[in-house]
Parts: C-alpha cells; sequence; structure tokens
C-alpha cells in the first residue's frame, strides 16, 4: 500500500484537457486506483478538490462520469481517500514559498502533513525542486507502470 499526493494532471486528463487517449488512461487508473490498496490524499479546497468538483458539473458524458466515479469510489465511503481540512494542514515551509509556484504550495504542504507520501507530478521543475529536498516523487509514466501495471 502506498499513499499519494496527485497534482491536477489526472482531472486534467479526466476532463478531456489533454485529449481522448489520456482521458481513457485516467479513467483506467481512476477504476483501478478504487480496487487497489492505495490511498490518495486530498486537501479539501485545495486546485485538485475544485477540479473533482467541477467534472461533476461538466456538461459533457465521459468528464462528468468520471466526476460521479470520483466522488463515489474514491472520496464518499472509501478508504482510497485521505480528506484533510484546512485546520490540519501543515504550514508551507519557508523553502518552499521560494522555490515552488504558489500555485503547487498545496502540494507541499500535503507532503508535509502527511509524511511517507509520494508526489505524482508531471512537472519536472517541481519534481526536482521536491527530490532535492528529500521528497519521494514519481511522474505520471512511473507512476501508472510501476504501481498499477498500465500502459503510459
Amino acid at each position: 500500500m502506498a499513499v499519494f499526493v496527485i497534482n491536477e494532471w489526472l482531472l486534467d486528463d479526466l476532463a478531456g484537457g489533454n485529449g481522448p487517449e489520456e482521458q481513457l488512461k485516467s479513467f483506467d487508473l481512476l477504476r483501478a486506483f478504487a480496487v487497489s490498496s492505495h490511498t490518495m490524499v486530498v486537501l479539501t479546497g485545495s486546485t485538485f478538490d475544485q477540479k473533482a468538483w467541477s467534472l461533476c458539473k461538466s456538461h459533457k458524458t465521459v468528464p462528468l462520469q468520471a466526476g460521479r466515479y470520483f466522488r463515489l469510489a474514491i472520496r464518499q465511503g472509501s478508504e482510497r481517500g485521505l480528506w484533510i481540512h484546512s485546520e490540519a494542514v501543515a504550514i508551507l515551509p519557508e523553502w518552499a514559498g521560494e522555490s515552488v509556484k504558489p500555485d503547487d504550495h498545496y502540494l507541499v504542504q500535503a507532503m508535509d502533513t502527511v509524511p511517507g507520501a509520494v508526489l505524482i507530478t508531471t512537472d519536472g521543475d517541481l519534481r526536482r525542486v521536491m527530490s532535492d529536498h528529500g521528497y519521494d516523487t514519481r511522474d505520471r509514466k512511473e507512476f501508472l507502470e510501476e504501481y498499477f501495471g498500465l500502459d503510459p
């Protein structure tokens, strides 16, 4: 079992922003995640959380289905999601305020709130900075292959 902090690439894929092929792959990942022993960390109110809710309001069929599936299989009544409310979130370390884009601060806070979590990101610069500060990171391809045996 592993605990993951995933940035918004997953939701952008599910919304169709990266094309139909990536959308399908990410929906397959979502289904595999739901039946795995892994856990996804989400800070309530974060960009990730907001994008997940926006899928549920989509006027397009596949994103709407993905949003509903995420809500039912990961968010509600599931051990697959660890939801952290703002009052329980770790304070942003000083180094991160200087080295990490403001839009990604919540990812650092999530990692500090849940020690041992693995950051999954497609942002090479963020991955490099986080790795330099001792955080465990994987890119999308490594994540899909290593933990789910899926073809990236």
